[in-house]
């Protein structure tokens, strides 16, 4: 998805370390909300999305 957004290859290294990044930040996301122990924040859509908001600005560099 990344490559064929961007128009880089799917072998290009920065192509590989930003779906690094993304599966990453949708782990520990998801890892957050499962560990939480109070049942009235955040919901799992919003925690998620708060995590790839954390990363919001991978691949924004030239490279």
């Amino acid at each position: 998805m990344i490559a064929t957004r961007t128009g880089r290859p799917a072998g290009d290294l920065a192509v590989r370390v930003e779906a690094g990044v993304l599966n990453t930040a949708l782990r520990i996301g998801v890892e957050d909300w499962a560990l939480r122990s109070d049942a009235a924040g955040p919901s799992f859509a919003e925690t998620v999305t708060r995590a790839l908001r954390m990363i919001g600005g991978v691949g924004d560099t030239a490279g």
